[in-house]
């Protein structure tokens, strides 16, 4: 079955859609000029970059904006005080149906990082370099009496994916 592409108003955004499938396109408009003329622009779909952190990023009005958020935004993702997470944690991937709200700790569990070249990591399990130093591992879960979030240190890889794979 094939999937069809459909657009939804990004309502931070006038002038700006965004798509079923992740992209975003501005719509044809009419601007009047200095000199009182009115010009036509026809609409098209935006070609972002990917920055430095992995997102998807283009400008709009001016400003450097994520398209994870402009497609939250247009499809109603988008809460007070509340992230939006890639679900299968490709940063690159702004379809809706792989973004969510969620709170700052629940996106945290979420968290791919790559250290060095590509070392795929367990979903939880992290490293934070400090300036001058390894850094530690960790695993972050939820614990399975409370519910709560649990992140914890460790020395080594290994024993912080052990960790997160005991649950």
């Amino acid at each position: 079955m094939v999937e069809c592409e459909y657009w939804k108003t990004i309502t931070t955004c006038s002038g700006y859609e965004a798509s079923s499938f992740g992209r975003i396109r501005s719509v044809d408009r009419l601007v009047e000029t200095s000199n009182g003329q009115t010009r036509r622009y026809k609409g098209r779909v935006l070609n972002p970059s990917v920055g430095t952190n992995g997102y998807k990023m283009t400008t709009v009005s001016g400003r450097f904006r994520t398209l994870h958020r402009m497609v939250a935004d247009a499809f109603g993702m988008i809460e007070e005080g509340r992230e939006i997470d890639h679900i299968n944690g490709d940063r690159t991937d702004n379809r809706p149906a792989n973004l969510r709200s969620v709170t700052r700790s629940e996106n945290q569990l979420n968290r791919h990082v790559k250290v060095g070249k590509s070392h795929d990591l367990p979903i939880g399990v992290y490293r934070i370099r400090r300036k001058g130093r390894t850094g530690l591992w960790y695993a972050v879960r939820k614990t399975t009496k409370d519910g709560n979030i649990k992140s914890t240190s460790f020395r080594s890889k290994e024993d912080a994916i052990k960790c997160v794979q005991s649950l």
